[in-house]
């Protein structure tokens, strides 16, 4: 391990002359929070984004927290073993942006960071089950969905119904729902919503959301946004 450390600070020292005041552990901590890490014109997400640091401090988020990431022995439920696989999937899915060669140099200063963050937090692999079927679910308590919109849609969707503050691409939640499935009953539309929350981009979806496993967003909270929504209203 204290080789891979050395190996890491002489390729990211010798990278680059003119960045001789930066350390790559402090370029990696400025590009898990700059959308630019992606260098791809369509993204508007940065690593934080979806990941805290190591406390969320409220919100909830989809993804693991970064710090212990790098002593993690799988990633994505069990599906990758690696790290650079880990970050790819996050750069290609959801960024849509080309994978990231593990010899770059963006590449050495984020593993760097990972590494220097790789004591403080969940070492264990982070659990994450995938909810393959959808199903309507009950109506649930305004107050608190209104809570957990706040906590888990809000920093990419923006305030419920206007959209007002929303990220990117990220769509207007129900209001774009409505106008393309409306007409297909409220049961569908509520559907429509959980399934966007629970495979996100994956199984076919479109659009570059991550999916919230039940770990992160149970169905009782996710009935609840439903129902803050307006959306147990329709028929």
């Amino acid at each position: 391990m204290k080789r891979a450390l050395l190996c890491v600070t002489l390729l990211a020292c010798a990278s680059d002359p003119g960045e001789v005041t930066t350390t790559a552990v402090q370029r990696g901590e400025r590009l898990v929070s700059d959308p630019g890490f992606a260098e791809s014109k369509f993204n508007a997400y940065a690593c934080t984004t979806c990941h805290a640091i190591a406390d969320a401090r409220g919100r909830l988020l989809p993804g693991a927290p970064l710090a212990g990431a790098a002593r993690r022995p799988s990633f994505w439920g069990g599906r990758f073993t690696t790290l650079n696989e880990a970050v790819n999937e996050c750069a290609t899915k959801f960024m849509r942006a080309e994978p990231l060669d593990p010899a770059a140099k963006k590449w050495v200063d984020l593993w760097a960071y990972l590494q220097s963050i790789g004591e403080q937090g969940p070492r264990d692999a982070w659990p994450f089950e995938t909810v393959y079927r959808i199903t309507d679910l009950p109506r649930g308590d305004a107050g608190r969905g209104r809570a957990t919109w706040d906590a888990a849609c809000k920093g990419c969707h923006g305030a419920a119904n206007t959209g007002e503050g929303v990220l990117g691409p990220a769509s207007v939640v129900p209001r774009e729902t409505l106008e393309e499935h409306g007409k297909e009953g409220g049961s569908i539309v509520r559907q429509v919503v959980v399934e966007k929350a629970r495979h996100g981009s994956y199984l076919g979806f479109p659009g570059v959301m991550p999916p919230f496993s039940k770990q992160v967003l149970s169905d009782e909270q996710l009935a609840d946004v439903l129902t803050y929504l307006g959306l147990h209203e329709l028929k």
